[in-house]
């Protein structure tokens, strides 16, 4: 249930990119917002009894690499069928 909702917010992040200027130009601002978003929604992981440290390493190494995905299709605005190879190869940062 949770990649549910974290594919969810991954779609929606980049919805906005593609929908606003403003926002594909901020490529870390996005992947902040989505590491975040995953802290909160990895916490639960905490009750389970994982450490902090491996919810702090995990979001960290999920931030990089969405950062890496955002910044992407920040440098890909007008290629139509590189963009959404970027934007697939870039669901499985949501197993992290």
């Amino acid at each position: 249930m949770l990649i549910i909702f974290k594919l969810l917010f991954y779609i929606s992040l980049v919805r906005g990119i593609a929908a606003s200027a403003e926002l594909s130009e901020r490529p870390l601002f996005m992947a902040v917002l989505y590491g975040l978003g995953s802290f909160v929604l990895d916490s639960y992981l905490l009750v389970l009894g994982a450490s902090w440290w491996g919810l702090i390493l995990k979001t960290f190494v999920g931030f990089l690499v969405v950062w890496l995905v955002f910044w992407l299709l920040s440098k890909l605005e007008d290629a139509g069928g590189l963009w959404w190879l970027v934007v697939i190869l870039g669901i499985p940062t949501i197993l992290l």
